[in-house]
């Protein structure tokens, strides 16, 4: 089982690589992920927390949890507000920072089985896809831009 990544470890401020292929790591990686979403009732986690540098998140969506490879913001709306949020990798998710978010952001990513799949994410699930790709992007809540 991966630990969870503390903040100042350098791979969070690492670009993430993109995944070309489908193996037994990102499997390995996506159950840790189910793991830490269940046990910290957190709503979002991305690959680099795990000490990963690949392009992938999990996020909940509902009732349910969501993996996304290579995601990325295709659309977003001109109006952002801020929000205030927590992440896992820094102080074990017990700060809050207030961090300025897209209200609406449509995103396109493959799916586990490197299907290509599309979501358009506001309030609560929009924040929390644009959170856990900046992670992949090596952008923190305490350094937001």
């Amino acid at each position: 089982m991966r630990n969870i990544i503390q903040y100042p470890n350098i791979i969070l401020n690492q670009k993430s690589e993109i995944v070309n292929e489908n193996n037994p790591k990102i499997n390995s990686i996506i159950e840790d992920m189910k793991y830490y979403l269940k046990r910290d009732n957190s709503v979002g986690l991305a690959a680099p927390q795990l000490g990963e540098s690949i392009r992938l998140i999990g996020v909940k969506y509902g009732n349910e949890v969501i993996f996304l490879i290579n995601p990325e913001i295709i659309k977003y709306s001109d109006k952002m507000f801020p929000s205030c949020e927590g992440c896992l990798s820094i102080d074990n998710g017990q700060s809050q920072f207030m961090v300025k978010r897209y209200k609406l952001v449509k995103v396109k990513a493959l799916n586990p089985q490197f299907q290509l799949v599309t979501y358009k994410g506001r309030d609560l699930f929009g924040r929390v896809l644009q959170h856990e790709i900046d992670h992949l992007d090596g952008v923190l809540i305490n350094n937001h831009p």
